[in-house]
């Protein structure tokens, strides 16, 4: 039997971005509408969800965040500080760090993505080499 109705059209699965509140530790991932109207109106009104507790707004952090516990601080520090320098859950940029020690030299041997990220290591480069002279 042929319906008279036209087709609906399929919905595109939905891939909610993570956002968090590193003043409570938590992950959330709110529903954002779909389509040209909601796609909209979010440009037009570009602020980040506000967190349910601390009211703080929160940090877009990508679809392939899985959050630590909340107890675990020196986890959620590490995971601060990826977020900082750019490194996002968002697809793949490299096995992160396990640990908090390990992001320094993770981020050391990160490629710089800009023509400034590339300046500025060649300055703490030649700055670490240069001796440092003594206060008179």
């Amino acid at each position: 039997m042929i319906s008279d109705r036209p087709a609906r059209p399929i919905p595109p699965p939905i891939q909610r971005e993570r956002w968090v509140c590193f003043h409570c530790r938590k992950m959330l991932r709110p529903y954002l509408a779909h389509g040209p109207e909601a796609d909209a109106r979010r440009a037009a009104h570009a602020v980040p969800p506000s967190c349910p507790d601390c009211h703080t707004p929160m940090r877009r952090i990508g679809r392939y965040f899985k959050a630590p516990r909340r107890a675990d601080v020196k986890q959620w520090e590490k995971v601060r500080l990826l977020l900082a320098h750019g490194i996002d859950f968002n697809g793949y940029q490299g096995r992160p760090p396990a640990r908090l020690s390990e992001v320094a030299d993770f981020l050391e041997r990160r490629a710089p993505r800009s023509e400034g990220e590339r300046l500025l290591k060649a300055i703490a480069r030649k700055n670490a080499a240069r001796p440092r002279r003594k206060p008179r």
